[in-house]
């Protein structure tokens, strides 16, 4: 496990924390530096006299013991990359808490019990897949003190698993998307589209991005991210685009528009993420 000294560096400087590691491995490798030609002449004459023994009389030889090195090294620091996403979120959590030690005493039961543990399990895969940004460690430390809060985590188990599960399949820009679902945009249609069963094809993904691009809430996210979170939201049956009459009061409301709609999973997953 990091100690408390290395993970405050890494938090407050990854790149710095990482450097004498790198710097370590660089000066092996330059120690043991073979030249271009040389290099190439060894490879040519091991991989043509052993033919499929190649990769073994490589770590044979002088570079072997680097190639391990590196794997280890790689190893050890995604481990502490991960630890620190870990403490960031509990962190963030433990900001949201009126009552801190409550908080804390709520996260010892969690990771303490035969259910619960299984449910930090699943929260920690998902940070340990991801870059683990502030929009993710936010959603993610909102649900882990729903969580917490649970009475019985043994009877909200299944619940809990089914939201990590879904929330693990999304962009963090496709989990902004959903949770501020009430300012989604109406996407006007000047032309003619077809649809299937109520459900709009052939329209530009990037036609309905740049309409969630106008609205505040998303105007600090490009609209490349945003065309690749409806992507994300609609791939993972979260959401669909569908037309209708224009309902807004004051609106010609003979006038067909086009506007994204939660499905019924996608709303599941919303009102796991506000409530």
């Amino acid at each position: 496990m990091i100690n408390g000294e290395e993970l405050k560096e890494l938090i407050a400087n990854p790149e710095k924390a990482f450097m004498a590691d790198r710097k370590s491995l660089s000066d092996r490798i330059e120690a043991q530096r073979l030249g271009t030609e040389e290099v190439k002449d060894a490879v040519a004459k091991t991989a043509k006299e052993k033919g499929k023994n190649l990769t073994t009389d490589f770590f044979d030889g002088k570079w072997g013991s680097l190639v391990l090195d590196i794997v280890d090294t790689g190893n050890k620091l995604k481990e502490k990359l991960n630890d620190a996403k870990k403490v960031k979120l509990f962190a963030e959590y433990l900001q949201k808490s009126d009552d801190q030690q409550l908080a804390l005493e709520k996260l010892s039961d969690l990771v303490t019990s035969p259910y619960g543990v299984a449910i930090y399990s699943k929260i920690s895969s998902i940070l340990d897949s991801s870059s683990a940004d502030e929009d993710l460690l936010q959603i993610l430390s909102a649900y882990l003190a729903k969580v917490t809060d649970s009475e019985d985590i043994r009877k909200t188990f299944s619940r809990s698993k089914t939201v990590l599960n879904i929330i693990s399949k999304c962009s963090p820009q496709a989990l902004i998307l959903i949770k501020n679902r009430q300012v989604w945009p109406v996407i006007p249609s000047n032309r003619s589209f077809a649809a299937v069963s109520g459900i709009v094809q052939g329209v530009s993904v990037a036609e309905v991005a740049s309409e969630f691009a106008k609205v505040n809430v998303f105007s600090g996210i490009s609209i490349s991210s945003i065309q690749a979170a409806i992507v994300d939201m609609e791939f993972n049956g979260l959401a669909k685009l569908i037309y209708g009459n224009d309902a807004t009061p004051g609106h010609d409301h003979n006038k067909e528009i086009m506007m994204e709609e939660l499905t019924e999973t996608g709303n599941f997953l919303l009102s796991e993420l506000v409530s």
